[in-house]
């Protein structure tokens, strides 16, 4: 059973890890159960999907108001579990208030019994071997089945929880929640996160308990082969985060180019779908790159995957924060299945120029000097052959499918119900 409250919103990048372990699970003899909240007009076909009612009335407006707090934040200051912000703010502080008297879904509130109530209901018909979480209440109800039934459960980390580099609040509330975090997770027979920095730190935390590495991937389905535009073109799909993510470099070293006339301008087309912002289009006109430079808006994911399939290059921008170094983002391995060069640039590298070292899928960038190097190799071979090659070794991008993710998840699985006897 993989407990998972999101799961039918697939466009969340939060939910596309447990679609591809409930896709390819079953190649490893595991049938996933997913619990999850009901999402009208959203379905799983060929998934077992059990889903909870939304919470009603006041859990209804503080679940969805807090959420939309949460996104004007991360949009537009960084801030919530992935944004830094105001540490103080009254929000937070009512939301961590609200959370730690119970007020906030948990597994002693009506929604959190309505999903522990769904779930002992569901293995009292279906043989259940172990359960996964998936986040922070995936957790609290997930600890609940295991103590009524004894079922190995699986914590996994897909984000740290206090441990997150951009957790929001002061001492006090992080002091209250992470004893939280550890009373919760007690019971857990094993914990999987994304990457081995993350996993050292969860260790470090949750003494005694096994923690397993297996990161992130992209579905094989998913991996198909375009042909690609004529124009030297750049494509970066996702959020800025206001500058967080900071595309700034990439505007700087393409005026620098031009000018030095390493480049055609007439030959490049850079393109950012995602929320359009202003401070952003500002930059574009300070540096003279209206007609090179667009911002595209959100599309369909089926549309911006095609965008990124015919790509002569896929631009990566990672957060500019030291810890960044133990975090892959979603979008990295959405552009693996693309199987164009990437370019990643902002923060320490990391976990991301080790993938792409080992992989040959890509490069990362460290400063605007190593950007203009970078840039000017691409669009050489660019120039040269019309098309920028694509070098990614198969058998070691394929590592990072969905397919080889869930066979690791499986052998965590197996180990823990073999240790479970």
């Amino acid at each position: 059973m993989i407990v998972a409250p999101q799961f039918l919103s697939r466009t969340e990048f939060a939910t596309v890890r447990y679609w591809g372990l409930s896709k390819y699970l079953p190649e490893f003899g595991w049938t996933p159960v997913i619990l999850t909240e009901s999402s009208p007009g959203k379905s799983a076909s060929r998934i077992s999907v059990i889903e909870v009612p939304q919470p009603n009335d006041l859990l209804r407006f503080l679940k969805a108001r807090f959420a939309n707090q949460m996104a004007r934040q991360g949009e537009n200051a960084c801030g919530g579990i992935c944004g830094t912000g105001n540490r103080g703010g009254l929000a937070t502080a009512l939301r961590r208030f609200l959370w730690h008297t119970g007020l906030v879904p948990g597994a002693s509130t009506g929604w959190g019994r309505s999903y522990c109530a769904a779930g002992r209901d569901a293995m009292s018909h279906t043989q259940v071997h172990a359960i996964i979480s998936t986040s922070t209440f995936a957790h609290v109800v997930a600890g609940e089945l295991k103590r009524k039934s004894g079922v190995p459960w699986i914590a996994d980390f897909r984000d740290l929880w206090t441990q997150n580099h951009y957790y929001r609040a002061g001492a006090f509330a992080k002091s209250l929640e992470r004893r939280f975090e550890v009373r919760t997770i007690r019971p857990a027979d094993a914990l999987i996160t994304v990457s081995e920095p993350s996993a050292e730190e969860l260790k470090d935390l949750h003494r005694g308990k096994p923690v397993f590495s297996i990161p992130n991937g992209f579905d094989p389905d998913e991996a198909v082969s375009s042909p690609l535009t004529g124009e030297f073109t750049i494509t970066y799909a996702g959020r800025l985060y206001a500058g967080k993510r900071d595309p700034r470099p990439l505007l700087k070293a393409l005026r620098t180019l031009i000018d030095e006339q390493v480049v055609d301008p007439r030959t490049i087309s850079v393109r950012l779908f995602g929320p359009k912002q202003q401070w952003l289009e500002e930059e574009i006109n300070h540096h003279r790159l209206g007609g090179i430079v667009s911002q595209r808006g959100t599309l369909p994911r089926e549309v911006i995957l095609q965008k990124e399939r015919e790509s002569q290059l896929l631009l990566l921008l990672n957060w500019d924060h030291p810890k960044e170094q133990g975090v892959y983002t979603g979008k990295l391995f959405e552009y693996l299945a693309a199987r164009r060069p990437i370019l990643a640039m902002g923060g320490p590298g990391g976990v991301v120029r080790e993938l792409l070292n080992y992989t040959q899928a890509g490069t990362h960038v460290s400063d605007l000097c190593e950007l203009k190097k970078v840039m000017t190799a691409y669009y050489g071979e660019y120039a040269r052959t019309g098309s920028v090659p694509y070098r990614g070794l198969k058998e070691r991008v394929w590592e990072y499918s969905h397919e080889a993710m869930a066979k690791r998840f499986a052998a965590v699985l197996n180990g823990v119900c073999s240790s479970a006897g």
